[in-house]
């Protein structure tokens, strides 16, 4: 038979968990999706090139870089499972037979990908402005990175009321993104941020936690 060719799945799950135990598992798998994250970046600076004019592409490549423009909600998903990884790492070093026990063949950590309870779990204390940043990022990963909606009418980040400008209604979004404040990733700034690109202040917020998790 050709399962004779395999190991059983017990054997298999041991041989995957022995892998996880390691924290240097966990740090590469988060440092694989940050190089992935980094290469839109490159995409996205080499777009603004593309539009300024400053570099000519070939016609099909040059559409291949304007698409790059609208990966930032997925590019935020990796950032957020970048940070998870760091996280849950530190977490099995701490205690590997919670989050792994030998005898139960499964990995679970509750908080899934609700980034700042992990970090309370790894007593990791955050600023507020961090606090803010990890709790937007967590609703990318559970569902703004890869669905259109979310599952339920509270996981929705709040939209303003239009405004009505000469009768016709005008949808505000509105964030100054000069204003590189304590404030930048408050929740009433969400929606603006869900639907413009990644700035270089967050992306280098990005960096700056991406570092206390892994110095």
């Amino acid at each position: 038979m050709i399962m004779d060719k395999f190991l059983n799945s017990k054997e298999n799950w041991m041989n995957f968990r022995a892998s996880a135990l390691k924290t240097e598992t966990w740090i590469q798998k988060a440092l694989e999706l940050k190089s992935t994250i980094e290469i839109f970046r490159q995409y996205h600076i080499l777009q603004h090139l593309v539009i300024s004019k400053e570099i000519n592409l070939p016609p099909d490549l040059s559409k291949f870089y304007d698409k790059s423009h609208f990966t930032f909600q997925t590019q935020r998903m990796l950032m957020g499972y970048s940070l998870e990884n760091l996280l849950k790492g530190i977490l099995i070093f701490q205690n590997p037979e919670k989050y792994l026990p030998e005898d139960k063949n499964r990995f679970k950590i509750k908080g899934g990908h609700n980034l700042p309870k992990l970090c309370e779990d790894c007593n990791i204390n955050l600023k507020t402005i961090e606090e803010n940043y990890l709790k937007m990022l967590s609703f990318y990963s559970e569902w703004g990175g890869r669905y259109p909606i979310g599952s339920h009418e509270h996981h929705i980040p709040l939209e303003r009321k239009p405004k009505t400008i000469k009768g016709v209604e005008i949808s505000m979004i509105s964030i100054s993104f000069g204003n590189k404040d304590d404030h930048y990733f408050d929740k009433e700034r969400w929606y603006d941020i869900y639907h413009t690109s990644i700035t270089d202040f967050e992306f280098s917020f990005y960096e700056k936690i991406f570092q206390k998790f892994h110095p």
